[in-house]
This record gives structure tokens, sequence and C-alpha cells, in this order.
């Protein structure tokens, strides 16, 4: 038994008295031990022997003594013999717990079990039916798992078993709770007690690791100006521990507008540190880079596999089509294909004027004028398409036009009777009104110019047409003659105002 106290009939033969404690002796094996607690007559000859107090494991028997006792008969005979009374096996010890051996020194991950295993001072039998024991296992970063019952009821050895989920991580060891949760359950020895629930004797747990907790993208950071410059860019990406497996295929090209990219080299920094460069930059817009968890293959040191996906921002994008960076200015336009012309000659072309021959060739060269309005030297000798007096020749022109001297010079000089000063030059006569309207440069076309009686001529001879080429030649005369007379004018200097 298990109890604190046994009860012990003891029957006489007949009606005694003096009957009390001193009258028995207790008897224990191993560490067994008590004391009677109380002596009750129930009748005349029963009497009620309790034995309390009890503790320890062993064995207990009360014995009744044969001499010395006080007890008697109602006629005075005293009690002679000895009893021996039952034997009870007392168990008052609750179930003990011994040891605990840990797991292996290592890191574990997500779904790998780690065993503790208890070990009592005996045989335990554990009632599940309200719950499971269990053992509570605080991490590093002070959140609690538990390794739960796993087997051993019935002995004295129970495993308990912590199953690792993602997420957990203990990189510092784990600490195992000073004793067992019961959670609802029983632990009890055979003979009913409960096992104490202190764990003694735990082995170490420093070097147990447990890293169940994905690796995490920290950011991703452009590294250059804004907008970009050339035709490639880089991006810095971190994560929170060191990772394994990052390579190109694990990042893809976010992009807005027509701006184009692909991811070119994958560079490692440092254990954390990663250098995504962008090259093939081309139209306009705006480019990022995103990080791709699903299949990428990036793991950390204990095998997590990266479960976060992470996006840059978006960083502008001028345009890259063409031209040197350095110098580009405005957004190249990019010319559609054609068909390639062949190159044509360009002949310069000039207005006609009134002045000027529709069978001459055109000018090669520009015709400028003074400005301000004021005619070129050309247009001097010609007025509305025939030749005109000169500002020279109204200087010099000659009072012998007026009938009885009444003329006068422009400038005052001549006229009257006796003429102009320079009235009688040559240069009077030669930019004189009559002398520009008798040259005749109209007469080119006249056919009397050109009639003959040659009937060898045919038609020529009736109509009196000229030639092309007699009509061209007689154009360049009439055309010249003014800056002949002009240049022999002006051979001829001391003449000038001398003609009588």
């Amino acid at each position: 038994t298990n109890a604190g106290s046994v009860r012990y009939t003891v029957t006489f033969s007949e009606a005694v008295s003096g009957v009390d404690a001193s009258d028995f002796s207790l008897n224990f094996t191993g560490s067994a031990n008590g004391s009677i607690s109380s002596v009750t007559s129930l009748d005349g000859r029963t009497y009620s022997v309790v034995v309390s107090g009890l503790s320890g494991v062993g064995s207990l028997r009360l014995d009744l003594n044969g001499s010395a006792t006080g007890i008697a008969d109602a006629a005075g005979n005293a009690l002679t013999g000895a009893q021996t009374g039952a034997t009870y096996q007392i168990d008052r010890v609750a179930p003990k717990v011994t040891g605990v051996d840990v797991p292996g020194a290592g890191s574990y991950v997500a779904g790998q079990g780690l065993d503790f295993t208890v070990h009592l001072d005996e045989a335990v039998l554990v009632d599940t039916g309200a719950g499971l024991p269990r053992l509570a296992v605080t991490l590093d970063n002070g959140r609690v798992a538990y390794a739960d019952y796993v087997s051993g009821s019935g002995s004295d050895t129970l495993v308990f078993r912590l199953t690792v989920s993602p997420g957990q991580q203990a990189v510092h060891g784990v600490s195992v709770a000073a004793g067992i949760e019961l959670n609802g359950a029983t632990l009890r020895d055979a003979q009913g007690n409960n096992a104490e629930a202190t764990l003694n004797n735990v082995g170490s747990t420093a070097d147990i690791v447990i890293d169940a907790r994905a690796p995490l993208p920290v950011d991703i950071v452009y590294n250059g100006p804004n907008p970009v410059v050339g035709d490639s860019m880089s991006y810095t990406v971190t994560f929170d521990e060191a990772v394994s497996g990052v390579d190109a295929k694990d990042f893809s090209v976010l992009n807005s507008g027509s701006a184009t990219g692909v991811v070119q080299l994958v560079q490692q920094v440092d254990a954390r540190t990663y250098r995504v460069t962008i090259g093939s930059i081309s139209g306009q817009g705006g480019l990022g880079i995103a990080l791709n968890a699903l299949n990428s293959g990036i793991r950390d040191a204990a095998g997590n596999a990266l479960t976060v996906s992470l996006k840059s921002s978006i960083t502008s994008v001028r345009s890259q089509d063409a031209g040197d960076p350095e110098f580009r200015v405005t957004t190249p336009v990019v010319a559609l294909d054609s068909v390639a012309q062949p190159l044509q000659p360009q002949v310069p072309t000039a207005p006609l004027t009134s002045t000027t021959s529709p069978l001459l060739p055109v000018p090669l060269f520009e015709q400028r004028t003074l400005g301000s309005g004021i005619d070129p030297l050309g247009n001097i000798f010609i007025k509305n398409g025939v030749s005109a007096p000169s500002f020279i020749a109204q200087v010099f022109a000659s009072s012998d036009r007026a009938a009885g001297g009444a003329a006068q010079g422009v400038i005052g000089v001549g006229g009257g009777d006796a003429g102009g000063v320079f009235g009688t030059s040559t240069f009077a006569g030669l930019f004189a009104r009559e002398s520009a309207q008798d040259i005749g440069s109209m007469q080119v076309f006249d056919g009397k110019q050109w009639r003959t009686t040659d009937p060898a001529q045919g038609l020529r001879a009736v109509f009196g047409s000229a030639s092309l080429g007699q009509q061209l030649q007689d154009i360049k005369d009439a055309e010249q003659r003014p800056v002949r007379e002009l240049a022999m004018a002006l051979a001829q200097p001391t003449q000038i105002g001398n003609r009588t």
C-alpha cells in the first residue's frame, strides 16, 4: 500500500480490558516506518489499532505482546501468549526522476525531432486520457517549444520528443524546464504514488542549435544616379543571414513604359550581400528588380529555403537608344525605314523680274541689295522695264532739249540759252533720256530689221523673222552698249564740260 496509515483489528476470545498501544509492537523492513496512532475498543472483545505516519518502502507488521501487557478478562486473568499480525507492503515513496538524456549537439531544422529521455527510479504508468505530459524547451529568442510524451509507460524510462517547426530558432542552445508538465495526464507507480515532476541531472543543451527560420531579404538598394545614366545599372541585395545559391535566375526585371533590360550578372560581396547588374538597357520609363523566392534555390547554412520575395523601387530610365549619353540633350527621334533616294543636283533658282529676259540663264549667285530700300546699281539705268535717265544723267542733262533755253539742270548749274555747264558733255549725251529711248532694244523682234528679199532665206524673206541666235546676240549688244559708252566716257575726263 501507499496509504499513509493502516488499520489493524485485534480480536480476543472473551471480553478483556486494559488494552492500549503499549501492548503492541510494530515491525518494519526496508525504509518503511510509522507509529500506532490509536487503539479503540469496538466491543468487549474487539479493538481497532491504527498505524499512521507511514513512509518509505518496505513491510509493516503489527504484533501483540505476550506478557506484561496489563490485558485481563473480567475475572482478572492476565493475557498469556503473543500474537503476530498481518504484514503490509508499504510503498510511500513517489517515483523520482534520476536523470534526463538530451539530444546530441548539432543543428536541427524544421521537421527534425529532438528526443529527451527521462529516467525514473521505478516504473511508472502514464495515463494520457486527459492530455499528454510534456517538457517545456525554451529557445534562445525567448520562445517556448514543447517536447511531448512519446513512449515508456510501465517502465522507468519515458521519451519526450520536440519536433522542430518552421520559424523556430535557437542559435545559442536551448534550455529545458525544471519539471514535467502533466498537462492533464498522470504519472504513478504501481502502488499509485504520483511521480515527482522535478527533473534531475539534465544533460547540457548549450550546443543544441535549432534553425528552422528561413532567411529573409532585408532590402534591395539601387546603386547609381536617378535617372539612370548609361546602358546598365546595379543593385545591392542584402539578406538577414548568410545564404548561398543566389544566381541570375532568382531575379526578374521590373519595368514601366518602354524601358527594358536583362539581368546580366550576380556577384557575391559577402555572405549576406550580393550585387545584381542589369544590362542592355533600352527604351524610356523605369526599371527595377524582383527577388523571387519560389524555387529560387537560395538557402541558409542550415538548409532553410528562402520563402519571402522582395521587390525594389522603380528607377527612372531615360532613352538609351542613340548617341553618347554625355552629349545627349533631347530624346533622339528614331527615323522610320525608307527607301534611299538618289541624290539630285541642286539647281540654283532666282525669281524673274520685269527686267530679266526669259531667255537668259538664271544667275548662279544670289543678287544682293544694298538694304534699307536702296536699289542696286543696275536699277539706276532701268525704270519700268526701259532705260531711264540715271542720277548722273540728270546732273549732266543738256539744256538743248528745251527750246529757247528754258531748261535748267537739276543742280541749277545749267539751263538758259547758254545751256548747262555740263549740258554738252559726253556724259550728257550718254545718259540723256532721248538716247535711252533711241537705243531700240525693243526692236529685237521687229520683223523689219531682219526682213530680206533673198528668196534663199525662205520664210524669213516673207516675214522677216530673225533666228534665235541673232535675237540673243542683239539682246546682248543692247545690254552691253551703255556699259561700253560709260567706259568710253570715263576714259575722256578732260572733255567733260568743254564741248561747245
